[in-house]
């Protein structure tokens, strides 16, 4: 199971019902040890103080932020007693990847829920894509 509600409760539920699941936002080990997975860990402080203090000096400017694993703004939990080591190693591929540019999770071939192709083979969503992106994959269900 995967969600996205900075919460314990969906994966406290998914553990007393024997479902496997991941965190968002922070580490939730400690509230299903035995139904977290992994969870991505929310690492903003420093880009928050970064933000504050460009206020505070004058510098500020909107921007859009693209930051993740390499800048150090995400993470992931240890993995959970239920993640076998080829699992672990092939996610840390991914992470490694992901920081040095060889891969993008949203690189096509690409198809939504009717079957349409909507990145082509090889292509990479771009970032303005992403924020617009109003369908789900295929395969979803919502």
């Amino acid at each position: 199971m995967t969600q996205h509600t900075d919460s314990p409760a969906p994966l406290q539920v998914a553990e007393s019902r024997g479902i496997l699941g991941f965190g968002v936002a922070s580490d939730m080990k400690t509230y299903a040890p035995k139904a977290q997975l992994s969870a991505i860990l929310d690492l903003w402080g420093d880009y928050y103080i970064g933000r504050a203090q460009a206020v505070l000096d004058g510098t500020w400017k909107s921007q859009s932020i693209w930051y993740g694993f390499k800048e150090k703004m995400l993470a992931m939990a240890p993995y959970g007693e239920a993640v076998p080591e080829a699992l672990r190693q092939e996610a840390d591929a991914i992470i490694a990847g992901t920081i040095n540019g060889s891969y993008h999770a949203f690189t096509g071939s690409i198809k939504n829920q009717k079957g349409e192709a909507v990145v082509q083979d090889g292509a990479r969503m771009s970032d303005d894509d992403l924020l617009k992106m109003n369908w789900y994959v295929e395969g979803v269900i919502a």
